[in-house]
C-alpha cells in the first residue's frame, strides 16, 4: 500500500535553512529518496516569525524542515531505506545540522495530497478510536481524494499508519494569499492551529 512520509526536522540553533552546506546535503538526500522510490519528494520550511518589538520577548522558534514523499510501503521505508548504507551516510552528513523531531506515515499516496505548491498547511490531530467518530470527521472533510477550498488551494488527508488514530490534513495555497485557509480550518476543527509551511 503506498504511503506518504511526513518527517519534521529541527535545525541546530546555529544553522539557517539557507546554509549552503545544509542545502547541498538536503539535495543529495532528496535525490537518494527519489531514486530509491521513483517518486518526487518535497521539502518545506517553517516561515520566520516577525521580530518582536519587545526587548524581553521569547526567542524565535527553532526553524524546521518538513519532508513529504511517497513510499511503496512502510517496510520499504523503515526496513529498506532507513537502515541502508546510503541513508546512514546521509544521516551522518546531516547530524550536525538537524535532528529528527517526528516521523509519521500517512495511509495515502502522495498524489492525494496537494504537494508542490508555495504554501502548505499541516494539521495533525488525535481522533477517538471509535469508527463512528472517524466517520464523522471524514464526512466533514468530504471526499478522500481532493477537496477544493476556495481559490487558494486543495486539501487532502489520511490517517497515520503507525496507530490509525491521528488524522493528518494537508492544505495548499499560494504564497502571500489571505488567511482564508486558516480561518476555514479553525471553523471546522475548533482551536486546532494550522501550520503554515513555505
Amino acid at each position: 500500500m503506498p504511503i506518504t512520509e511526513l518527517a519534521t526536522l529541527t535545525l541546530a540553533p546555529t544553522i539557517s535553512p539557507n546554509n549552503p552546506t545544509l542545502k547541498s546535503h538536503l539535495r543529495r538526500a532528496k535525490h537518494a529518496m527519489q531514486s530509491y522510490t521513483s517518486h518526487p519528494f518535497y521539502y518545506y520550511t517553517s516561515p520566520p516569525s516577525p521580530p518582536s518589538p519587545h526587548p524581553h520577548a521569547p526567542q524565535q522558534p527553532t526553524p524546521k524542515i518538513y519532508i513529504l514523499g511517497q513510499w511503496a510501503s512502510l517496510a520499504q521505508h523503515t526496513s529498506g531505506f532507513i537502515p541502508s548504507a546510503q541513508n546512514q551516510e546521509l544521516l551522518s552528513l546531516l547530524g550536525d545540522y538537524m535532528a529528527v523531531e517526528s516521523l509519521v506515515h500517512i495511509d495515502v499516496p502522495s498524489a492525494v495530497l496537494p504537494l508542490g505548491g508555495d504554501g502548505l498547511g499541516v494539521v495533525r490531530m488525535r481522533v477517538g478510536g471509535e469508527e463512528r467518530c472517524r466517520e464523522r470527521v471524514v464526512a466533514r472533510l468530504g471526499r478522500r481524494e481532493d477537496v477544493g477550498v476556495g481559490a487558494e488551494g486543495k486539501v487532502g488527508f489520511g490517517w497515520t499508519v503507525e496507530d490509525g488514530a491521528e488524522l493528518v490534513v494537508v492544505s495548499s495555497w499560494a504564497t502571500g494569499g489571505s488567511s482564508t485557509m486558516d480561518i476555514t480550518w479553525r471553523v471546522v476543527f475548533g482551536s486546532r492551529s494550522i501550520l503554515n509551511v513555505r
